[in-house]
């Protein structure tokens, strides 16, 4: 990816039940993982603007990041031009996976007109501790 990345954390949080009146379903927050994410591109997101309908972003790049550990990756989604959503956590729902959270920053080199935004995810290997042997981390 050419564009320069804010620094940015997707936050992945569960649907803890019925969120503006839509059903718990779909994908467990642990398992939004590349090869889910790689599975949907080009397909539709929803998403909402405090005071506006729903805004539908297209996801249209998923991209591992290298890294010694984890499983970073990096999500590129197409949202309409004129309907700018800013730097924040944002609710999104697709048929597949259900409704979970993630953090979206316009791409830095496109600004806020052009409707593109990026979730950078820094997935952590779970890991066992040598001194206690307690697992720590997340899983994969």
């Amino acid at each position: 990816m050419e564009s320069t990345v804010l620094a940015a954390a997707a936050v992945v949080a569960p649907t803890l039940g019925a969120v503006a009146g839509l059903p718990r379903s779909g994908v467990a927050p642990r398992e939004l993982g590349l090869a889910i994410f790689a599975g949907l591109l080009n397909q539709t997101f929803r998403t909402r603007l405090a005071g506006n309908g729903p805004i539908a972003l297209k996801l249209i790049a998923a991209n591992p990041i290298p890294a010694a550990h984890g499983e970073p990756f990096v999500l590129v989604f197409q949202g309409p031009e004129g309907c700018p959503l800013g730097q924040d956590t944002y609710w999104f729902e697709q048929n597949r996976t259900g409704k979970f959270q993630i953090l979206i920053v316009p791409e830095a080199t496109s600004g806020l007109a052009s409707g593109r935004y990026v979730a950078v995810f820094n997935r952590l290997a779970k890991t066992k501790s040598l001194t206690t042997g307690q697992t720590h981390g997340l899983s994969a």
